[in-house]
Formats: C-alpha cells, sequence, structure tokens
C-alpha cells in the first residue's frame, strides 16, 4: 500500500477478509445452545451492516502509508488494518445515537435500523474486536504491545474529546475560551485516530521510536486539516449542508464557530449565538444558520485550512519520504476540493 493508494472516494468494496475472520471468530466462540441466527440478528449483522456500506477507508490507507514511511516494503498484516476500520466503523455507531443521526454512509443510521440498545452494544462491541483483531495479527509479541499501547491511548483521547465535544454548549461558551476548546477537542477526537492509523502501520513497519512519533506528528495533523475541512464544508458545501444543521442544532463547538468568534464583531458574535440557541431549542432555520455563518467564515476558513495542510505537507516532508511527500500532495489538494 502507498501514499499513491490513498483515496478520498468513497467505495464499497467487499469486507476485508480480516474483518470477515473476526466475525466468524467470534461467531464460534459464542457457539452454544443459542442459534446462530440469534447472534447473527442481535450482535452480528449491525458489525456486518456498518462495515459493508461505503467508506473513504482513509484511515485505513494511512495504516498503509505508515509502514511505508518506517522504510518498511511490506504491506501492513490485514488484521491491523482491520483493526483500525473496526474501530472507526464502532466509534461512528456510537458516534450517531449521541448525535441523534438519521444517516450514515449513505444509508439509515444503525440505531435507527435496529434501535439504540443493540446499536449501542454492537458498537461498544466493535471497539474491543479492535483490540481482538491485534491479538491475531501475525507479529511478534513486542510489536503487539506496541500496538495495543497506542490503541489504548487512541481510545482514552477520542473519548475524551467526545467528552468535549456532547458535553460543551457552544453558544454559551466564552469566546476566549473556544481556540482551546474547539483545537482540543479536533485533536483528541479526529487528530487522535488518524495519528494511530499512521502509528499502526508504522509500528508494524519496524519504525524507531523517535520515527514513530514524526510518523504519528503527520497523521495528528492530518487529521486537524480534516476535521476543519469537514467542519466547514457543513456551512458551505450543498450536499454537506445536512450535517451542518445537525452541528447547529446540537450546539456542537466547531471550527465555523472558532472563525466566527475569531473574525467577526461583538454584536454579530451575540446575534448569532442567539440565533443558534434558538435553533438548537427549536430546531428551525438551522439551513438559514449554517448558510449565513458559511458566508461570514467561508474565507477565514479556507485560509486556516491552507495553513493547516501547509503544516500536513511539512510534517511528511520532514520525515524525508521525498516521492511519498509528493503523493500525498496530490491526495491531499484533492481532499481540499472535495470536502468544501
Amino acid at each position: 500500500m502507498t501514499a499513491a493508494a490513498m483515496s478520498i472516494e468513497a467505495t464499497a468494496p467487499p469486507m476485508s477478509d480480516a474483518l470477515d475472520e473476526m466475525l466468524e471468530a467470534s461467531l464460534a466462540s459464542l457457539a452454544g445452545h443459542v442459534p446462530r441466527a440469534v447472534w447473527e440478528r442481535v450482535l452480528l449483522a449491525p458489525a456486518r451492516d456498518i462495515l459493508a456500506r461505503p467508506a473513504k477507508q482513509l484511515r485505513a490507507e494511512l495504516v498503509g502509508l505508515g509502514a511505508a514511511l518506517a522504510g518498511s516494503r511490506v504491506a501492513p498484516p490485514a488484521m491491523v488494518i482491520g483493526a483500525i476500520e473496526m474501530l472507526h466503523a464502532g466509534s461512528l455507531v456510537i458516534d450517531d445515537i449521541e448525535d441523534g443521526a438519521e444517516h450514515r454512509r449513505g444509508d439509515v443510521a444503525l440505531h435507527r435500523l435496529y434501535g439504540v440498545p443493540v446499536a449501542l452494544n454492537a458498537g461498544n462491541w466493535m471497539y474491543f474486536c479492535a483490540f481482538a483483531l491485534i491479538d491475531r495479527a501475525p507479529v511478534s509479541d513486542a510489536v503487539r504491545a506496541a500496538l495495543h499501547r497506542a490503541m489504548l491511548r487512541a481510545v482514552l483521547d477520542c473519548h475524551a474529546g467526545q467528552a468535549l465535544d456532547v458535553g460543551l454548549d457552544v453558544t454559551e461558551l466564552p469566546r476566549e475560551q473556544l481556540r482551546a476548546i474547539v483545537e482540543r477537542t479536533s485533536a483528541l477526537k479526529s487528530g487522535a485516530l488518524t495519528r494511530l492509523a499512521a502509528e499502526l502501520g508504522a509500528i508494524a513497519g519496524g519504525a524507531s521510536p523517535e520515527r514513530l512519533a514524526a510518523i504519528g506528528s503527520f497523521g495528528a495533523s492530518l487529521g486537524l486539516a480534516l476535521q476543519m475541512l469537514d467542519d466547514l464544508g457543513g456551512v458551505t458545501c450543498e450536499h454537506r449542508l445536512a450535517k451542518g444543521c445537525e452541528d447547529l442544532q446540537l450546539s456542537r463547538p466547531t471550527w465555523p464557530w472558532l472563525w466566527l468568534a475569531e473574525h467577526g464583531d461583538d454584536a454579530l458574535w451575540t446575534s448569532l449565538t442567539r440565533w443558534g440557541r434558538r435553533v438548537a431549542r427549536e430546531h428551525q432555520e438551522a439551513e438559514l444558520l449554517a448558510r449565513v455563518i458559511g458566508e461570514i467564515v467561508k474565507l477565514p476558513g479556507r485560509a486556516a485550512i491552507a495553513r493547516q495542510l501547509a503544516a500536513t505537507r511539512a510534517a511528511i516532508r520532514d520525515l524525508g519520504a521525498t516521492e511519498l511527500a509528493t503523493a500525498v500532495d496530490a491526495q491531499l489538494d484533492r481532499l481540499a476540493v472535495a470536502y468544501v
């Protein structure tokens, strides 16, 4: 797997052998007096559902890129790649429940299809399946321990970031606190997961501690850029307005609110946060508010994203992988266009 293989297009390949094997192994371990059809209905079907839907698979590609940046000419074990896909998919199921989302990956959100209890349990189960995949990977005990440590740290960070995301009302926060909160939320959520993806590949590829840290920094920087792109797209892209409206209705501390706080005057901030509280309370005019905010923050948002993408490019060039860096440059350009 190379940097040139990184893709931002949603694809729907068959579930990887590693993930399918993991689900089958889990079913075998549950064998007993309960029929297979029951386990399929209450546990495996929701997991298969979310894993089989079209996805960008960017994090899976980052595992391969991490290994290449470590100097490995061999693709990481399928179980290691599968682990990040399983972990990410499980987090989406939980995130959708917390947000009350209607759709995910081109279909109805799992908790709408299977009910909250079943979806919640399946999403949490997928977290642990990710660790089980690492246990099944054909790597040395030392590498396995390092992979486990990286995953544990990332899961803890992601949950801390999610706590900030779901526990704070952006319209009630002091403007001077927004930068710290938005940056930290993004770093702990999106940044931690993309860092993990790059680190898993680097660890499997035999990276030294110093190079592992540098590869992880590249992954974290990319995650921050992706979150900025995602948030800005939610208020500027017609086909992504639903996500922006959802964030407004939930009063999430997103990047557009930060850019608004830093580039708007006091009267504008007071007016729009008051409007935001009404949107969260009544769930009306969310699309209009998104469009208004989008017009105001479009230019400063794009400038901030350009700076973050430049930092991401610098991080990979510092690794000395010229050929890989050139390929990644092209993909970052495509990302910037595709998201906003």
